[in-house]
Order: C-alpha cells, then structure tokens, then sequence
C-alpha cells in the first residue's frame, strides 16, 4: 500500500504542475497532499474523508492539517477533483 500512495502523490504533483496549478506559498501542506488524502478517502474508505484524514495523520503520510482545514482546502481546489479522479482512474484500470 505505501509504493501505491507514493505512486499517486507523485502522480497528483505531476498532474498539477502540468495543469499551473501552484501551491499557496503561506500553506504548510501542499495541494498533492490535501488532494492525496482525498484520493485515498474516495479510494480506500468510501468516500469517507474523516476517516482518510485520521489515518494519514496516524501513518504520518503528508504534514500534519486540522480536519476543518483540510476541507477547506478541499474544497478551495474543487474544480481539479473530477478531472484529476478520472484521470488516476483510468490509469489504474
């Protein structure tokens, strides 16, 4: 599982450089990480984004972000989900 999560990560950073998407430079987290962890809520916990974030944070899998932040975050980045999930989906099939 942990060759599969830095695979995705540094797929989502690639695709986001291709796409200009940069980073908020105040922002401790990245946006590769904010969006891995809600690849993985999608992927790996049924869409249950609580859930996803509890266990990153446990594995120590990107830096450390509040819950609400994290949503905020989310949600700041929206319009690059649908995009970015079909894209790492149709690679994975």
């Amino acid at each position: 599982m942990e060759r599969d999560i830095i695979t995705v990560y540094c797929l989502i950073d690639e695709y986001l450089k291709v796409s200009g998407i940069k980073d908020d430079v105040r922002a401790e987290i990245s946006n590769a990480e904010v969006l891995l962890i809600g690849y993985m809520a999608v992927n790996d916990f049924s869409g249950n984004y609580y859930k996803a974030h509890q266990y990153s944070m446990m594995m120590q899998l990107v830096k450390r972000i509040d819950y609400t932040r994290f949503l905020r975050r989310l949600a700041k980045i929206n319009e690059v989900l649908s995009t970015l999930f079909l894209f790492l989906g149709s690679l994975f099939q």
